[in-house]
């Protein structure tokens, strides 16, 4: 069991390094909101054998994201704080926008 779980999580990792990057300034095209969700289990011990003795539930932390288009029209999600995904708005400029106005 432990080397299906290691084999899942690495070709999650093969399919996310295959994305793109989201550009780190360019115009906010939308924001997005993802609340925390409790269907994620974890197992928190294991027998000799390799196999999950005892499970727990995991909580996916919330995330706040704004779609960005940066140069060359690339586009895609970068994950903010709260504070900043609060005062960015659709066709802002980012990270201007996200900067305290004194």
């Amino acid at each position: 069991m432990r080397g299906g779980l290691m084999l899942v999580a690495g070709a999650a990792l093969g399919v996310m390094a295959g994305c793109a990057a989201a550009p780190d300034a360019g115009v906010v095209v939308s924001r997005r909101y993802e609340p925390p969700e409790w269907a994620r289990l974890v197992c928190t011990s294991w027998t000799p054998a390799g196999t999950c003795k005892e499970w727990a539930a995991g909580q996916s932390p919330e995330r706040w994201l704004l779609e960005l288009r940066g140069e060359g029209g690339v586009e895609g999600a970068l994950r903010v704080p709260r504070a900043v995904w609060d005062v960015c708005g659709r066709g802002e400029s980012f990270p201007k926008c996200g900067v305290p106005k004194i």
